[in-house]
């Protein structure tokens, strides 16, 4: 699996894909949030600080594994990963998530998915949305190359709005 992104999306899907045991884990872009090589050692995982801006890039290096992942709020970068993949005929997965929202599609970057990146471009990534879209992607990827009888294919999400500050400003009691 190639990941891509340096935000708190990409370390929660570097999380979800190492616990998930996911085989080899190529990330584009480096963080140190959590301690990765503690939650699964047996997945061997990998971390390049590197940014994709140019097709010859993301060809250069995201040509490992059979998946893509693209987890930045970048649009160039979301561009060139889905050409790569697309080249490649490999599954492509994209997200983003900002502080308010957060937006899922997989296959080819389509023109409308890049128009409402661009609205979103380059915003900071928030926890909330990027835990709930993580657990969304890597449950669509599992389904892809792990299906159970029944699994239905969640499709893409153009738009969800969960607002952190109305979420956490709540008092809430957790129990299990």
């Amino acid at each position: 699996v190639n990941l891509i992104g340096s935000d708190r999306l990409s370390d929660f899907i570097f999380v979800d894909l190492l616990s998930f045991g996911f085989g080899h884990v190529y990330r584009i872009g480096k963080s140190d949030f959590f301690e990765f090589e503690k939650i699964n050692p047996e997945v061997y995982s990998e971390q390049k600080e590197e940014e994709i801006s140019s097709l010859q890039q993301a060809e250069m290096l995201l040509n490992e594994g059979e998946i893509i992942i693209d987890a930045t709020n970048n649009v160039k970068s979301k561009l060139f990963s889905s050409l790569a993949a697309e080249k490649r005929s490999i599954i492509y997965l994209s997200a983003y998530a900002t502080k308010s929202c957060f937006s899922f599609y997989s296959g080819k970057c389509k023109d409308s998915s890049v128009d409402f990146n661009l609205h979103f471009r380059d915003s900071k990534q928030g926890n909330l949305n990027s835990m709930v879209c993580s657990a969304i992607l890597v449950d669509e990827l599992r389904k892809k190359v792990m299906p159970l009888e029944d699994d239905l294919l969640l499709g893409d999400f153009t738009h969800s709005a969960i607002s952190e500050k109305d979420v956490l400003e709540k008092k809430v009691l957790q129990v299990g």
